[in-house]
């Protein structure tokens, strides 16, 4: 079975921090009415910004680097084999 590339599990990384993101936000808005940089004491849109691409860089940047120091591929072996060691056990009995 061919493992995906590096890049596929950095562009996972990437969406898991677009995802946080995303869920605060929309956090701000159910909870106050209002876009959060209307909100006093909030970041403007471009400060916003800027901490959201930090937060998808760095879950890109740590996919990555999972990936290429090979503990992403290691769990997902070790995750099939204990699947194909189960189906054995029940084939088996």
């Amino acid at each position: 079975m061919n493992s995906p590339s590096p890049w596929v599990y950095a562009l996972w990384g990437a969406f898991g921090g677009l995802s946080v993101e995303a869920v605060q936000f929309y956090g701000v808005i159910r909870r106050t009415g209002k876009w959060p940089w209307k909100i006093k004491g909030e970041p403007r849109p471009l400060a916003l910004f800027i901490s959201v691409m930090i937060r998808v860089g760095v879950g890109f940047g740590l996919a990555l680097a999972a990936v290429e120091t090979g503990q992403g591929e290691r769990s997902a072996r070790r995750h099939r084999c204990r699947g194909r060691r189960a189906a054995a056990h029940r084939a088996d009995g």
